[in-house]
Parts: structure tokens; C-alpha cells; sequence
């Protein structure tokens, strides 16, 4: 005797066909003529030492008699013992057209098949013909209840068990599985859906709020989960049990869980906070209902939820599942499988095992660096960290200290030579550092760097250091409008072009940093230096703005609002030759410490003061500065 089953290679039918086979039964692939090499190719990987008890069957559930040619009925009548009949639609996106053809009509023709072949059915239904309209408990003797469930997948499953009960003239048993997750001991799924959708938010949630803090949430919603290991043993084992007194079992959790218990359940190993207290039901169902309600009729609200929806991956109608409010009862199941030492696992003992098992397989990639970073984060080895303005100053201490902490450094100036001397020296002390040759201001070589970059790892900190200084009047710039356009062309457009080069890719890696080394003159306002201000504070506001739309994909921005540096960049200026100043090896340190910290902002004291004055009193602010400009001699040039 044979089994016949179909959906065979989904999630439930693999495992169930893995038991079948354990009992030594012939079992009869259903697959359609294109899915037949994907059927062998599991044949090969999966069941080798078996696939004598494995004969595939060409045919189509959503064909007559499923598509299978009634000439060859006679050789299968008497022969197939039992049709097992897991194929279904399942997505929560699906259409009425799609649901109606797969999921009713295939019954209605895998039906009439077992009719013909005078074969026991054994229909794979599912929980969701309730429609979670009914309140309460559910039990396996009930059906139609007067439910009239709207979503298609929850309609034809309602419809193809009325399809079962109506028109089977065969003997049949009905299995109604909960939410079915990934195995219990592997955690292995073959598709995210149900409680799988609340993950990404428990992400969300540990990236943007500490562990520790105690949330509140909603009483609303209520979820059965089934691990897939569970449905394909009871169902094998229902199926095997002769003479029972029922035809419905409810393959089911013996605990219904509301969302917010399912999220806690996975908050532990998610590292995600968790739900320490529920609003009253009552009040949950109306906040629901008002917050829907706002969501669908305003512009503004439909927005919001499209934008959530799109950054969750959730589909519009995973919100169904806040108003599922059916229980269910499932002791005839029980009675069949306790005495067979088979019992539902707790969502307790197993959900690590799964949020582990999603977390390294179907979490992408780049997403695995979500999880909250520390206020510290000292690792800097392994990063690739584009500096430039590289070749000399700030830009090469840090390039040298970069490579002593490890990091792969990436040098970007206009000379190649002093680049390739430095590469040398770093080498030479053991660290990893490139020469990327480029003028900022020349859009043709950020394209040509850019394009480079692609080809590469990803990027994981830029730091912004390049620029030009202008230290002059505005008395002597009536007529020097290049002075203005010169540092805006690097200072500004420079950092901007490697910065819109480089986000793309970081967006995609969901992983970023970019810090951006201004000046202590733009909180103080220095005079004499509106153009080299102007230019550095246009970028700092880009930063921010960046900053405020690009959080959400891990990018961070950090800006430095440096002291005065000895370095060629002041050498010009007599005064600042007794002025104090940091060496280039102190500023250095300072962007690493940003790099740990991703700090939003960082300024001295000076700065702080300066600012508080000219936000408390900005006149008092204005007199200051200019009895500083007359007091402080310019150079020749100022």
C-alpha cells in the first residue's frame, strides 16, 4: 500500500514525508511536469537511502481528478491507501482569483480524485477558517459558526473544509495546525510569516531602546503557535490511528498567546526590551480601532503606515492578527496523542532555538549589525576607514594612529606622492593602508573613486577632514568672490560628492559612519573667516539633516567642531604662531574617540560658552566678537 501526497515539497509535507518514509511506506509524489527536477534534486539531498519508496506522480491540483490522466487511475486504485492533501496558497498578499483556483477548486478536484481511487482523505486545513471572528473557544467539533471571514486565505480555507465535508464519499479526517514556526530542535523555516513578522520590530526595538526598559503594550491579539516538527508528527500519527471516533483535530498549542507575550517570548534572545504590563483588553481594542482608523483616512496616516510597512517588511495585512481573538480547543487531538508519548512543546523551550536560527538565516546580512550599539564601542580593527585630506596635518596623524588600532585605512589626497611616502611608512609599522589619489573639488575623479570603492568592501567610517582655509576681512572680500567659491568647492561640495558617492552603499550595508571635522569657529562665529565658516557650516547642516532621515538604517553622523591645529593650514596667520594649539596627533585622537562613540556633536568648552552666549543674549554675543576683531591684528592678508 502507498501514500499520496500533495504539497510534498512544501514545509509540513517534507517532514511528514521523512516519517512516512521512517515507517517504510511508498510514497507518491503529486508534482507538476515543471516542478519535477526540484522534486528529484530533494529526492537526491534528502532521502538518497530511500528514494526506492519515492515515485513521483505528474499531475495538477488545479486540474480535473488533480490533473492526473484517468487511464492510469485503475493502476493506483487499490494501491493508494491514503491521500494526504498538504498543497495550499498561503500569503497573506494573496488574490481572490489565486486563492479560489488553488485552494478551493484544487480541493474540490483532489476530492473528486480519492473519490475515484476509494482512498482515505486526510485534508490539511488550518485554524484560520475561523477568520478570527469567533470570541472564545473554538472547539474541533464546531465549523460553521457563522463566521464570515473577509481575507481570501482565511475564506478558501473556511470554503475548501466545506468542500471536504460536502462532497468527500470517502472516509476523511480534517487537521486544523495553529501558526506553524520552524522546528523545534533546528529552528529551521522555510517561509516568515506569522509570528515571524513581529521580529523585525523586536530589532527595532533593541537598536533603539536599552534592554532594561520595561514597555507597556496592548492586550490584543491572540496567537497558537505549532513548531512544523509537531504538525508532521501528529499528523502521521492521526493518520495511522484506525477507527477513531472523530474526523477534526486541531493541531494546536494547548496556550493561545496574545502579540505582546509572543514578542516577550523572543525579547530574551532577540536582546530586545520587554513588555512588563498589558492595558486592559477593552481599552486596547478602542486605542486599535482609533489608531486604524487615523492610519486609513488621512493622507498623512496612510504615509506613516506605509513607511513602517515598507521598513518592516510586515505585509498591510499582518495588522489582522491585533484582532484575532478565537481560542482553541483541541482534546480530541490529545486523546489520540497522548498515549503516544506525543505532546505539543512549549513556545518557551523553543524560541531561542528559532529567533537564532531567523537571526543568522534570514536576517539579511547587513541587518546583523542592527543589534543597539554602546554608548563605547572601542573596536576600531577591521574597519575600513576613508580619510581624507590624508596626505598631510590631521589627515595623516590619523591615518598613521588608525593603522596602530588596526583598522585598514584608506587615504584620499590630490598627491599621490606624499600618499604612496605614507602608505610606506604605515606598511613598514605593520598597518594596512591604500593610496587613493583624487581632487575632491573634480567631480570626474570622486565618480572614478566611487566606482573604485564599489568593487571593494564596504566602507564603514568616512571622515571628512579635507579642506581649505581663507582668514580674511570681509573689508578686503568686497571683491573676492572666488575666495568664497573656493571653499565652498571643497569644503562643501568636496565633502558632499564623496559623502552622496558613499551613502548608497552604506544605506545597503545598513552600517555607516560619517564624521565631519568643522571648526571651533562655527558655534563661536570667529571673525575673518565668513568664507572658510560659511563653507563648514553648510556641511555640518547637511549632516544633521542626513542625520535625522538615515538613523533608521544604522548610519550615523558625527561632527567635529575642531579647536585651532598647528598645522600648514595656519602657518600663514602671525598670530596664531603664540596662539595655543593642538599638535595633529591630539586632533587625532579626538576623531578616534568619535569613531568609538559616534557621537552626534563634539565641541570644547570655548565653543559651549560661546554658543550658550549667543543663544542667551545673541547682541551681548555680536559686541564680543567684533571687539575681538579689532583687537586681534590680522595679517598682511586679512
Amino acid at each position: 500500500m502507498a501514500a499520496l501526497i500533495t504539497g510534498g515539497t512544501g514545509f509540513i509535507g517534507k517532514r511528514l514525508i521523512d516519517r512516512l518514509l521512517a515507517r517504510g511506506e511508498t510514497v507518491l509524489v503529486l508534482t507538476r511536469p515543471a516542478s519535477l527536477p526540484a522534486l528529484r534534486t530533494l529526492i537526491d539531498t534528502r532521502w538518497p537511502e530511500q528514494a526506492h519508496l519515492i515515485e513521483p506522480l505528474i499531475g495538477d491540483i488545479c486540474l480535473p481528478l488533480a490533473g492526473i490522466a484517468p487511464d492510469t487511475l485503475p493502476a493506483l486504485r487499490g494501491r493508494v491507501e491514503r491521500v494526504y492533501h498538504l498543497a495550499a496558497l498561503y500569503d497573506l498578499n494573496m488574490s481572490d482569483t489565486d486563492a479560489d483556483r488553488i485552494n478551493v477548486a484544487g480541493t474540490r478536484h483532489v476530492v473528486a480524485l480519492c473519490n475515484a481511487l476509494n482512498c482515505t482523505l486526510h485534508h490539511v486545513s488550518s485554524i484560520a477558517v475561523t477568520g478570527g471572528e469567533i470570541r472564545g473557544t473554538f472547539r474541533e467539533t464546531q465549523f460553521d459558526e457563522g463566521q464570515r471571514p473577509t481575507h481570501p486565505y482565511y475564506r478558501t480555507k473556511f470554503e475548501s473544509e466545506a468542500v471536504v465535508r460536502q462532497e468527500a464519499q470517502v472516509p476523511f479526517r480534517i487537521y486544523r495546525p495553529g501558526i506553524v514556526v520552524g522546528d523545534s530542535r533546528s529552528g529551521q523555516i522555510d517561509k516568515t510569516d506569522g509570528p515571524y513578522y513581529l521580529f523585525p520590530l523586536l530589532v527595532m526595538l533593541r537598536n533603539l531602546l536599552p534592554r532594561w526598559l520595561p514597555l507597556i503594550g496592548l492586550n490584543a491579539g491572540r496567537m497558537n503557535l505549532v513548531p512544523v516538527d509537531y504538525v508532521a508528527t501528529a499528523l502521521d500519527a492521526i493518520s495511522h490511528q484506525p477507527d477513531l471516533p472523530h474526523d477534526t483535530f486541531h493541531l494546536t498549542a494547548p496556550q493561545d498567546l496574545n502579540t505582546c507575550d509572543v514578542m516577550n517570548l523572543f525579547a530574551q534572545p532577540a536582546g530586545s526590551p520587554r513588555f512588563v504590563a498589558l492595558l486592559p483588553e477593552s481599552l486596547s481594542r478602542r486605542l486599535i480601532r482609533v489608531f486604524s482608523r487615523s492610519l486609513e483616512h488621512s493622507a498623512y496616516g496612510r504615509s506613516a503606515r506605509q513607511t513602517f510597512l515598507q521598513k518592516t517588511g510586515l505585509p498591510p495585512t499582518a495588522f489582522n492578527v491585533l484582532d484575532w481573538h478565537t481560542g482553541f480547543d483541541a482534546r480530541h487531538t490529545e486523546a489520540v496523542l497522548k498515549p503516544l508519548g506525543f505532546t505539543c512543546p512549549d513556545p518557551r523551550d523553543y524560541a531561542a532555538t528559532l529567533w537564532q536560527y531567523w537571526e543568522q538565516h534570514n536576517l539579511p546580512t547587513s541587518s546583523r549589525r542592527w543589534p543597539r550599539q554602546r554608548k563605547w564601542t572601542p573596536q576600531i580593527k577591521g574597519k575600513r576607514i576613508l580619510v581624507t585630506g590624508a596626505s598631510s596635518g590631521i589627515g595623516r596623524a590619523l591615518a598613521i594612529r588608525l593603522a596602530q588600532l588596526g583598522a585598514s585605512v584608506l587615504l584620499v589626497a590630490r598627491s599621490q606622492e606624499k600618499l604612496a611616502e605614507l602608505v610606506r611608512e604605515i606598511r613598514l609599522n605593520g598597518g594596512d593602508a591604500r593610496a587613493y589619489p583624487c581632487d575632491l573639488t573634480l567631480d570626474s575623479d570622486v565618480q572614478a573613486l566611487i566606482a573604485q570603492l564599489e568593487q571593494e568592501p564596504p566602507i564603514d567610517v568616512l571622515v571628512n577632514n579635507a579642506g581649505r582655509s581663507i582668514r580674511r576681512s570681509l573689508a578686503r572680500s568686497f571683491d573676492r568672490l572666488h575666495d568664497f567659491e573656493r571653499t565652498m568647492q571643497l569644503n562643501y561640495f568636496g565633502a558632499l560628492r564623496i559623502t552622496l558617492g558613499l551613502l548608497p552603499r552604506m544605506q545597503a550595508e545598513r552600517n555607516g559612519h560619517v564624521i565631519h571635522v568643522s571648526s571651533v569657529g562655527v558655534p563661536v562665529h570667529s571673525p575673518r573667516f565668513s568664507a572658510y565658516l560659511a563653507s563648514k557650516a553648510a556641511f555640518d547642516e547637511f549632516s544633521r539633516v542626513a542625520a535625522g532621515e538615515l538613523r533608521q538604517d544604522n548610519i550615523h553622523f558625527s561632527i567635529i567642531y575642531m579647536p585651532l591645529v598647528r598645522t600648514s593650514m595656519i602657518a600663514p596667520t602671525e598670530s596664531y604662531q603664540h596662539t595655543p594649539a593642538l599638535a595633529p596627533e591630539a586632533a587625532a585622537e579626538l576623531i578616534v574617540r568619535a569613531i568609538r562613540r559616534r557621537p552626534a556633536r563634539w565641541m570644547n568648552g570655548f565653543s559651549r560658552a560661546m554658543q550658550l552666549l549667543h543663544g542667551l543674549a545673541p547682541r551681548l554675543g555680536v559686541r564680543a566678537l567684533n571687539l575681538g576683531y579689532r583687537y586681534t591684528p590680522g595679517s598682511g592678508r586679512s
